[in-house]
């Protein structure tokens, strides 16, 4: 499941009282999802690193009172509503397992209980990521919801527009290269390209950092990569400036193969818009006259991909038949 939906089901689960088990690799944004349902939810945020503590830590330290024993809960529990995440759960001892599933299961441990309206939430990474962590407990996993997180770079790529590191350069560099957006190798012992990584490459970036010292956290030859290809960057112009004659369309194979995939995304919007007819003809006018025959395919191809219904638009007629046999065959 992508970070949206995932976001989207979790708010589900806390409206039902249910605790919710995020797990996937590493640095693809699990504990972004914990912290992005506490905005939601107009609740503070609470983080626990299970793995720092030990059970007594939870229940706290015992004392005699009339005659009684009574726990005295530690200070790190919440004392009003929020969304408590224990974060990298899969890193916890597993002593620590009988006090998780008190907490998970009745919302108290000792003599402390949850707030009511805490929503209970925890992160981990895969076993087979071999990422510090262990195989969770079957009795903790089944008191969860579990969801497992996918990485998806167009919703990366949305999200990353927004922010204040921005970097056009790697945008750019992943739109072409999407295979290294996330490359995780459980065999490897060094970072990898992740979709975190990436974000702490573009906020480096501005500070003009030497090659090896990003290949320290996407890896040599990723990075090597990189570097090579924002050396020769030049800047993908848009489909709307090609249209209205601001810009040409590129001319490198690469950087054409993404353009391509750019324009069959503006020809869906623009049929999708309320002045359609004349945007969406604008636009196959375009790949008519500065695409050569097999960009044009690609661009069939890549509408196709996005809704094939799309192939039926009248704007496209004269493409299709030009193009059916190569369209077929390729099949």
């Amino acid at each position: 499941m992508n970070v949206n939906d995932a976001i989207v089901e979790v708010l589900k689960a806390a409206q039902a009282g249910l605790p919710v088990l995020l797990l996937g690799s590493p640095g693809i944004g699990k504990t972004t999802i914990a912290f992005a349902v506490a905005c939601k939810l107009g609740l503070p945020y609470m983080e626990i690193r299970a793995a720092e503590f030990e059970s007594v830590d939870f229940r706290g330290i015992p004392s005699i009172v009339d005659g009684k024993t009574k726990w005295n809960p530690p200070d790190f529990w919440p004392t009003e509503a929020c969304v408590l995440n224990f974060d990298e759960v899969t890193q916890a001892p597993m002593e620590l397992t009988s006090p998780l599933l008190k907490i998970f299961l009745g919302g108290a441990i000792g003599d402390y209980t949850l707030p009511p309206g805490t929503v209970i939430m925890a992160t981990g990474n895969l076993a087979s990521d071999r990422a510090g962590c262990s195989r969770l407990s079957s009795a903790l996993r089944e008191r969860c919801i579990v969801i497992n997180i996918e990485p998806m770079i167009g919703e990366w790529m949305d999200w990353f527009e927004k922010q204040p590191f921005y970097d056009e350069t790697v945008h750019s560099f992943l739109k072409q290269n999407p295979s290294l957006f996330h490359s995780w190798d459980a065999k490897l012992d060094y970072n990898q390209p992740t979709p975190r990584n990436w974000a702490r490459v573009a906020k480096l970036l501005s500070f003009d950092p030497a090659e090896e010292t990003v290949a320290g956290i996407i890896g040599k030859d990723v990075a090597l990569s990189f570097f090579r290809y924002r050396r020769t960057f030049v800047k993908l112009p848009t489909v709307s400036d090609v249209i209205l004659g601001k810009a040409k369309a590129p001319t490198s194979p690469a950087l054409m193969t993404t353009f391509v995939k750019d324009a069959a995304q503006f020809f869906k919007m623009a049929v999708e818009s309320d002045d359609s007819d004349s945007v969406a003809a604008q636009a196959v006018h375009m790949v008519e006259f500065d695409f050569d025959g097999t960009y044009q395919v690609q661009f069939l191809k890549q509408i196709a991909k996005l809704n094939i219904k799309l192939l039926r638009h009248k704007e496209l007629s004269t493409l299709l038949k030009r193009h059916a046999k190569a369209i077929v065959d390729s099949k």
